[in-house]
């Protein structure tokens, strides 16, 4: 299905997200294969009870897919639902997968090796109309030295041969420097496992994006690595000793794990966050409420200004601050910078890796 020269962001499925997607060239789109997480039911944390039933959180799942509008076939993964599942009369992943194929769309199920009998017994009829599955691994799966050997039993318990079967050593969030270890265990991973050549594709995935920007001073500028990148160079860089090099995968803008925070305790700030070759650049102002979402346009004009600025032209998120940099547009608000953010992001990542020069 794709090769190493590929980029699998591991997204959330949100509206900033849909909406980058939406408005990414059908180039970069053509050069990206997303896997989405279905986040958690949402709390209310004035009543302390769910905010929405797990059929209202998932009703716009296929309609944020669509609106995506991905030519090529995606991951869907259901893991952070999986608890609100048992029980229910009607397979919900099952509603949705059928409803996504309905509109022409080619979801892939997402499963792991130790996700709960439940979820494995769900996905069954789903692999089977997909003729499909995608084995995700995660941190504490490698805690044993049995994990090919479940693979190997995940696959053949979905009657899906190597070849209809993808990969994904997901890594979570590693550190910004000290990526030494992680590439050694990364290679001994891949180096070991079996029929290592036969699986449909391979990825290996991670973020050091941080998981707060609280440290980040307002009205500063910072630079902050983008270490998955690295540790993705150094396994598959020219002298590596692997037979089998895998995709690029991050989580974008953001870190692995699903936002939650209680919305009272939220205090809104002005910041742009902008993705260079290699690091973030995160341009801050101050709180909204003190300095008003008109910041924007100062933070636009910074990045607009400088020398790693890509231009107007590079993609949708880059023509929006070159417009907000001289007022052409409106300030925007929260999504409308993820947005932002996200789509300059896949431009940048997409064409990266497509581009890479193995030599």
């Amino acid at each position: 299905m794709f090769s190493h020269n590929h980029y699998v962001p591991m997204l959330k499925l949100k509206m900033g997200e849909v909406r980058a997607l939406e408005h990414l060239a059908p180039e970069d789109k053509d050069n990206l294969t997303p896997l989405f997480e279905i986040t958690p039911v949402p709390w209310d944390y004035s009543e302390d009870v769910p905010a929405k039933t797990l059929d209202q959180h998932l009703s716009k799942v296929v309609i944020n897919l669509k609106k995506c509008g991905l030519p090529r076939a995606f991951f869907l993964d259901f893991k952070y639902v999986e608890q609100e599942m048992p029980g229910a009369a009607v397979c919900p992943m099952l509603g949705i997968f059928s409803a996504a194929q309905a509109e022409g769309m080619t979801p892939i199920p997402v499963v792991g090796i130790n996700r709960s009998e439940d979820y494995l017994k769900r996905v069954e009829a789903i692999a089977l109309s997909a003729g499909c599955v995608c084995i995700r691994l995660e941190g504490d799966d490698f805690d044993s030295d049995d994990y090919g050997d479940k693979v190997l039993e995940l696959a053949d318990r979905y009657k899906c041969e190597p070849g209809q079967t993808d990969l994904i050593i997901d890594m979570g969030q590693i550190p910004t420097n000290g990526l030494s270890p992680f590439v050694v265990g990364l290679k001994n991973i891949i180096r070991f496992f079996p029929k290592l050549g036969e699986w449909r594709t391979l990825t290996v995935a991670s973020s050091s994006f941080p998981d707060s920007l609280s440290s980040f001073q307002a009205n500063t500028a910072e630079a902050t690595p983008r270490a998955e990148y690295d540790l993705w160079l150094r396994l598959i860089g020219g002298s590596t000793t692997l037979k089998r090099k895998p995709a690029f995968g991050d989580y974008a803008v953001a870190s692995p794990a699903p936002f939650d925070m209680d919305p009272r305790m939220m205090s809104l700030g002005a910041k742009i966050k902008y993705t260079l070759d290699e690091a973030w650049l995160i341009v801050k102002g101050r709180g909204i409420s003190k300095g008003g979402s008109k910041q924007f346009h100062g933070l636009a004009e910074y990045i607009a200004n400088r020398d790693e600025f890509k231009g107007a032209e590079f993609c949708y998120g880059d023509k929006y601050i070159a417009d907000c940099a001289i007022k052409e547009c409106g300030p925007g608000n929260q999504t409308t910078w993820v947005t932002v953010g996200m789509n300059h992001h896949f431009a940048l990542v997409s064409r990266q890796v497509a581009d890479l020069d193995d030599a």
